[in-house]
């Protein structure tokens, strides 16, 4: 994550004889002050874009491929080594090396996908802006809700095993309200979780790993995050045992745009040892209705005036372009 200028300035002042440059160039794209310098680094300097028969101009340097990863089981490392990698990736841990959570019962595979409706005119589907960064209420709570879940499960399959639990999003918004809404759950104590943007996420990983891919209003620019290889790499190579990807549903405008994420799916489904659930079935699942979601959420906007009564359902948001604000109500509906 070096900016270009910043290692060229100190390998010219340098002028050291011998150097080593480390790193991967399929991760996070240095953080840059000027547009000019955004997608270059190092790598791309010398022009070496592939691992596969690697060279470099125009002075030919050594290049050295570091191939095999040490974080995830083989299942998960084919994805994201045919994702980014061209397949060459070698994985050291076995299927054996798995912490195994004794999750099959609830129909959970190493390989994990959710998918969740979307749509452009029903407030809790809808994807909306805090301060530029696209967030959707619904996929939040589903997951969260989700998570509370399986780490009670956890707890009782697995009593005294410590497990991490990550929750990556490509996006601030919705980052930051899974994280406020995980910090209200009473998880068991050797369940620990954490919840952040996939730029918080690089270097580091987890037992288990959720991504929530929620699109941006604009699914079919090449700037989104979820059209980034890099990005998405870093998100799907965090998890060590168990990756779940929550993705839009087929249903959704412009889900066909989101070719790298629908790349991802593909790959997942390759190897026959990924799950797949969609979002009306957790729902039944763990509340015992398919659209509990739907009718147990009220969705609205600040008013200049707010005056609150009772709850009207379990939960309660509203929502403006510079503020969120999720009431939670465990007693559900008013009365």
């Amino acid at each position: 994550m070096i900016p270009l200028a910043d290692i060229v300035f100190l390998l010219y002042k340098q002028k050291p004889k011998q150097f080593i440059i480390a790193g991967d160039p399929f991760q996070i794209e240095p953080i840059v002050k000027r547009n000019e310098w955004k997608d270059q680094n190092i790598y791309s300097l010398v022009k070496l874009n592939s691992f596969e028969n690697p060279s470099t101009i125009p002075h030919p340097y050594t290049v050295v491929p570091l191939s095999r990863q040490y974080r995830s089981i083989p299942e998960i490392g084919e994805v994201f080594s045919n994702f980014a990698y061209n397949g060459m990736l070698e994985h050291d841990r076995n299927f054996e090396k798995r912490k195994d959570l004794h999750l099959e019962s609830l129909g959970i595979s190493p390989l994990n996908i959710i998918k969740y409706p979307v749509r452009k005119y029903e407030s809790i589907y809808q994807v909306k802006k805090l301060q530029e960064s696209p967030y959707q209420i619904y996929s939040a709570l589903l997951t969260v809700e989700y998570i509370r879940f399986l780490a009670d499960k956890i707890s009782q399959f697995n009593p005294g095993t410590p497990v991490s639990i990550g929750v990556i999003s490509p996006y601030r918004a919705q980052a930051d309200i899974m994280d406020k809404l995980i910090s209200r759950e009473k998880i068991p104590e050797e369940i620990k979780i954490q919840a952040g943007t996939i730029h918080k996420f690089q270097g580091d990983e987890c037992d288990i790993i959720f991504v929530v891919f929620n699109p941006p209003k604009n699914p079919s620019s090449s700037k989104t995050f979820l059209n980034k290889m890099n990005i998405l790499n870093v998100a799907v190579s965090r998890a060590r045992d168990y990756l779940f990807v929550i993705m839009p549903d087929d249903e959704t405008d412009g889900v066909e745009d989101l070719i790298r994420i629908r790349q991802i799916e593909s790959l997942m489904k390759k190897n026959g040892k990924c799950s797949q659930f969609l979002a009306c079935d957790l729902e039944k699942l763990l509340f015992g209705q398919s659209d509990y979601l739907e009718n147990n959420v009220f969705s609205t906007g600040h008013q200049d005036v707010n005056v609150y009564d009772l709850p009207e359902k379990q939960y309660e948001v509203r929502a403006e372009d510079d503020a969120v604000d999720i009431q939670l109500h465990p007693s559900g509906v008013k009365g």
